[in-house]
């Protein structure tokens, strides 16, 4: 089946055209109905589902990794290696789900800091998807599935969970992302790759102009901006939805 192949099926009509809309329209609306049919669920339940959740992403991340090595002709550790920021869904899901104490509330932190933005901004902008292959193919399929998980499963704990939130979170967060942004640029320049597109722009075209202003120091402004600037868009959201829940009471 062309859809399984390499090359997908159909041509690859990039960013800003019909498939780019197809991808972000379905995306937004499904993130929408998920938070529609659960938002009445307790928070139990909705612990529940994340479960559901986390081993449904663990199996797309495994049947990806097994593409990339059945059907891709020059394959690279970029193409397979679950370390890319939206990657953190996986572990912060699994986390959540099964973690305790200080292991817990970072897996929560990461999905409601950071991977809601990971999620939302990859629907609305795919371009390491449809910008570089066809809407109907596998890898384009599962980049869909899993970036609309990511942003339903941030946006429905933020939901549950509005009065847990706190600015002193910050630190934690800030803590464990460098961290691990620290880990991902060391392993690209020893195995020269280019996870998180944190030593270079790579495909997504809009970090040329992040490289071409700061030059060198790219890898320092992409690792703040998606540390800070995910933490600091979240907490925007949250306080505007805490807004919204006091007009209602």
């Amino acid at each position: 089946m062309k859809f399984f192949s390499e090359s997908g099926y159909g041509p690859i009509r990039g960013m800003f055209s019909i498939d780019h809309l197809i991808f972000s329209l379905t995306g937004i609306i499904a993130i929408f109905m998920l938070v529609f049919l659960t938002h009445k669920k307790n928070k139990e339940q909705i612990d529940k589902y994340i479960k559901y959740i986390f081993i449904i992403v663990v199996v797309l991340e495994i049947l990806k990794i097994i593409w990339n090595f059945v059907y891709r002709t020059n394959i690279e550790l970029n193409n397979w290696v679950p370390l890319y920021f939206c990657s953190l869904f996986i572990y912060a899901s699994g986390m959540y789900s099964y973690g305790e104490g200080i292991i817990k509330k970072i897996g929560f932190l990461w999905m409601t800091y950071g991977q809601i933005i990971g999620g939302l901004v990859f629907i609305l902008f795919p371009s390491s998807s449809v910008g570089i292959q066809p809407l109907f193919h596998v890898l384009t399929f599962h980049s869909w599935i899993y970036h609309v998980l990511t942003a339903y499963v941030g946006i429905i704990l933020i939901f549950k969970n509005l009065d847990s939130f706190k600015s002193h979170d910050i630190k934690l967060y800030t803590i464990t992302i460098l961290s691990v942004e620290l880990f991902v640029y060391i392993f690209n320049v020893i195995f020269d790759s280019n996870l998180m597109f944190i030593n270079s722009p790579g495909v997504v075209e809009p970090l040329n102009y992040v490289q071409n202003i700061f030059g060198s120091f790219y890898p320092l402004i992409i690792g703040i901006s998606q540390c800070i600037g995910s933490f600091l868009i979240s907490f925007g959201i949250i306080k505007f939805f805490k807004k919204i829940q006091s007009v209602k009471i």
